[in-house]
């Protein structure tokens, strides 16, 4: 989920605005937003408050997302709640401000602004996922899959709600749902490494573990070096009791990332199952991922290799 907070601010892009509301300052300001010259933009916002402009409403809103792109926050909040005072009905201008109070953990705050922007306009997927996002990161599971299903009612292939809904489905254990989404994402998507990684982790969820190994496979195909599959692959050979080879798959995945505790750990535990003669190297592995604090080896060390 490392990329949603870009896609989520992708919605600031969005004006509202018609037709009787354009003015040429007003004009040349959203172009100089639109362009990146968002300091430019702000300037030009001031000059509209000079001129006692009738549209001082969106040159509350612009200069509020010009100032969030220039990372001034606290600016950006006053504009947003002065354009609300004008018109709170403007629901572009609270999922607006509700993407600031996400970025600031103020999930409180961005679920309620989120839930105005969705009660202005039942139409809008982006709002629906907006709240659904929210809803995950302040751990209220089964109102995020009510709004990632609206979300995706109103745009079926919105990709990110479908990824989001499978990781959600995957939280609650539901994992036969995961998959469904996974497949629906990997049609619109089918050479993603990281979407087989996560179909074939659903799967070993709900032990079907040959299947999961066809999973990590496209996954290495299209991620040459992706040790998150390697080590993924090892973990379902290790539950097919296919020690050997989990064994080679979780040697490549410490080669590529030497310092991946939880992969000596499971390397660890194969090496014991394969073979009593080779427990001082089991045991080795165990005390590495200890050493780079992976808790649990400590069990096994107690147990095996003491």
């Amino acid at each position: 989920m490392r990329h949603l907070l870009t896609i989520l601010f992708g919605v600031l892009l969005c004006f509202q605005l018609d037709a009787q509301t354009e003015d040429s300052l007003y004009i040349n300001a959203r172009l100089a937003y639109d362009t990146g010259k968002f300091t430019e933009c702000v300037s030009l916002c001031n000059q509209g408050f000079q001129a006692h402009n009738a549209n001082i409403v969106y040159y509350y809103h612009l200069r509020g997302r010009a100032y969030f792109k220039l990372d001034q926050h606290n600016q950006c909040l006053k504009d947003f709640g002065q354009a609300i005072q004008l018109n709170d009905t403007m629901s572009s201008v609270y999922n607006d401000r509700g993407m600031v109070y996400l970025l600031l953990l103020d999930y409180k705050l961005a679920k309620k602004d989120f839930e105005k922007a969705v009660n202005l306009d039942e139409r809008n997927a982006e709002y629906y996922f907006n709240l659904a996002y929210v809803c995950t990161k302040m751990i209220k599971m089964d109102n995020a899959i009510f709004y990632y299903n609206k979300s995706l009612e109103l745009r079926p292939t919105n990709y990110d709600a479908l990824v989001n809904r499978a990781y959600v489905h995957c939280v609650q254990q539901h994992f036969k749902l995961a998959i469904q989404d996974y497949d629906s994402a990997l049609k619109l998507q089918p050479r993603s490494a990281d979407l087989y990684l996560q179909r074939g982790m659903a799967l070993i969820s709900i032990k079907k573990y040959k299947e999961s190994i066809s999973m990590f496979n496209r996954a290495i195909k299209f991620k040459p070096g992706y040790y998150h599959a390697y080590y993924s692959r090892g973990r379902a050979r290790l539950e097919m009791k296919d020690f050997k080879m989990a064994v080679l798959d979780l040697d490549t995945a410490v080669a590529i990332k030497p310092d991946f505790e939880i992969a000596y750990f499971t390397r660890g535990i194969a090496k014991l199952e394969l073979n009593s003669l080779i427990r001082d190297a089991a045991c080795a592995d165990l005390r590495k991922a200890a050493r780079l604090g992976y808790g649990e080896a400590y069990n096994y060390i107690k147990k095996y290799c003491e």
